[in-house]
């Protein structure tokens, strides 16, 4: 399936400075003697709101007093902005101030505190409701809203995911501030590899605000995932984006994006992932956030101890959507299955590699693109091979194992126990979402 999303031509800078605390996220309520008067509401709107609103006069009062005949009073562009204030280190919640006063208080949610399903279902029905009683301005907000999401991967998907769920139509395009430690969706679509403090800075965030304004919608696969189990106790914990199927509590269901792998890749993100949950303080930084998946993946048996994939783990797939399953083995080398929707992997690396068509087309495969209605399965060898490869040593000659090219995959795993009071776990991840 395709979904609309904004892509940026520019090259934003990617460096990124500054010092100093991150500012609260929490605003500073409205006080009194203990009573409410009929202003106070107001007054404390206003503290939340954007610069101009306690100033502004409509636009059909005045335009026409500098010659102009604007008589719209809507936004060119509707703009809600979901933010991970907790991504970034102190970036989240920096981010989100400002916005609250560049847009608007009411149009920026800290999806920690505000869930994306419970904010869109609402606006959604909010406006379907004015539109049927002939609001012409809940009909242009619904045509031409955009969504911003400042966060990683992660919370993107997140937004993603809920729009694609609640089948919102027409699709709102989304558009990305890379706060995470990965950010492939953001590079795929121009939008840069890493959070830059200049972008949100008082000179700038005007110009930062019309590159959503002006971004050109493009059309981006993405997937589903269903992954069956003996039964519903084989799965520990899920991300928020992965959700149990009421109708069979041994299955779990969900979309992504960017990748989904099983084995060792997703037990290094595993491990990072419990770190940062439960230290927070020691993922503060993408620098350090990435210095941490190299620790993690060094001590998951890269380099010895963990036997091929291919001893547990077989794969079919469908060329085609009318084609019938076709068997493909699984190489002994490979230690880990990456099905890749987007050019990059684990923070802009080309895993695919560099070819020519005429060489690809040999093995029955094209170059991939991130709205091809193809999927890339592909593997990672041993340690000394992953890490030259995510090195980019030399992406022309060497990249993952390119295994197939299809439009369905099925992977069926099994990992017995040692004996009945001991499970050994399987590791997957999804748009940098690990679980066990």
């Amino acid at each position: 399936e395709q979904e609309d999303i904004m892509g940026h031509r520019g090259s934003p800078e990617q460096e990124h400075s500054g010092d100093g605390d991150a500012p609260s996220l929490d605003t500073e309520k409205h006080k009194n003697n203990g009573s409410m008067g009929p202003d106070d509401p107001y007054l404390q709107h206003r503290r939340l709101t954007d610069f101009r609103e306690p100033y502004r006069i409509p636009h059909k009062y005045i335009a026409r007093c500098k010659g102009l005949t604007v008589e719209n009073d809507l936004a060119e562009t509707p703009l809600i902005a979901f933010v991970n204030a907790r991504s970034g280190g102190r970036a989240g919640a920096m981010i989100a101030r400002v916005l609250q006063r560049a847009i608007g208080h009411t149009q920026v949610f800290d999806v920690t505190e505000n869930r994306p399903d419970v904010v869109l279902r609402e606006l959604w029905d909010t406006l379907e409701r004015y539109a049927e009683q002939n609001d012409a301005d809940a009909s242009y907000i619904k045509r031409h809203l955009r969504i911003l999401v400042a966060g990683g991967d992660g919370t993107v998907t997140w937004v993603l995911g809920t729009i694609a769920t609640l089948g919102l139509t027409p699709c709102p395009p989304v558009a990305i501030m890379p706060l995470g430690t990965g950010n492939d969706l953001s590079i795929n679509l121009g939008w840069g590899n890493k959070f830059n403090e200049s972008w949100i800075k008082y000179s700038n965030i005007y110009n930062t605000l019309l590159q959503y304004n002006d971004a050109d919608r493009q059309s981006v696969d993405y997937w589903s995932m269903y992954a069956t189990a003996p039964d519903g106790s084989y799965y520990d914990t899920v991300p928020h984006a992965v959700q149990r199927d009421p109708d069979n509590p041994s299955a779990i269901k969900a979309n992504f994006w960017n990748y989904f792998s099983v084995g060792l890749d997703a037990e290094a993100a595993y491990g990072f992932h419990t770190l940062r949950e439960q230290h927070p303080s020691m993922a503060r930084s993408r620098m350090m956030n990435q210095a941490w998946y190299s620790v993690f993946t060094c001590s998951t048996g890269w380099f010895c101890g963990v036997k091929p994939l291919h001893k547990f783990a077989s794969l079919r797939i469908k060329r085609t959507a009318s084609s019938d399953w076709t068997e493909v083995p699984v190489p002994s080398s490979v230690r880990a299955l990456v099905a890749l929707n987007v050019l990059t992997y684990g923070g802009g690396r080309d895993i695919w590699g560099l070819d020519n068509e005429k060489h690809l087309a040999k093995k029955d495969l094209q170059p991939p693109f991130y709205n091809d209605g193809l999927i890339e399965i592909v593997g990672f060898k041993d340690g000394w091979h992953t890490a030259m490869v995510m090195g980019e040593v030399n992406s022309s000659t060497l990249h993952a194992k390119r295994i197939a090219q299809c439009n369905a995959v099925e992977i069926t795993l099994s990992v017995p126990a040692r004996h009945e009071s001991m499970k050994k776990y399987l590791y997957m991840q999804m748009d940098g979402e690990p679980w066990k």
